[in-house]
């Protein structure tokens, strides 16, 4: 049973609903915004969405991607904020999005040693990446992954350089 009260607070109505076909549903409050996005964190991943902003807080750096019409993630570009998080702006009909640690195959939201093990793996042939895994593995922003992704996990993970938002 359904029970509704007119706008003016009178004369509450009662439906049965094994009675009748069709029903109006009516949210009470905010809303749903059309351009709202669905986010998957690979790994624990802190983050918010206001619209169409992303905004992340993680101490690695992340990266923040949506699939194109070739099944591919792109990248969108992050901006700082003054209180040390980061905010991607997606597209105006963009609906679902990837968060990802930059570098991270394991998918535990952490950028290690092991990580060089299976970027190397990758890149000789003995395993394939899926398109999350590839989207993670392209630390160099180049929207490919190749060698010079490698040459650059090797450089992060002997301290020479930083990885950058």
């Amino acid at each position: 049973v359904i029970s509704s009260t007119k706008s003016d607070g009178a004369n509450p109505e009662t439906f049965d609903a094994a009675k009748v076909d069709t029903y109006k549903y009516v949210c009470i409050g905010a809303a749903p915004e059309e351009n709202d996005i669905t986010v998957t964190p690979v790994g624990e991943i802190d983050y918010t969405v206001d619209g169409n902003k992303v905004t992340v807080e993680h101490e690695a750096a992340c990266k923040v991607g949506y699939l194109n019409e070739d099944g591919k993630y792109v990248a969108v570009p992050a901006t700082k904020n003054a209180d040390g998080s980061y905010s991607y702006e997606l597209p105006e009909g963009v609906t679902e999005a990837i968060v990802v640690v930059k570098g991270d195959l394991s998918g535990d939201g952490k950028f290690l040693a092991n990580d060089k093990a299976a970027i190397n793996a990758a890149l000789s042939g003995k395993i394939t990446l899926s398109a999350e895994k590839l989207f993670a593995a392209d630390i160099t922003g180049d929207g490919k992954f190749l060698a010079n992704d490698k040459a650059a996990i090797n450089a992060i993970l002997a301290g020479k350089i930083s990885l950058s938002w």
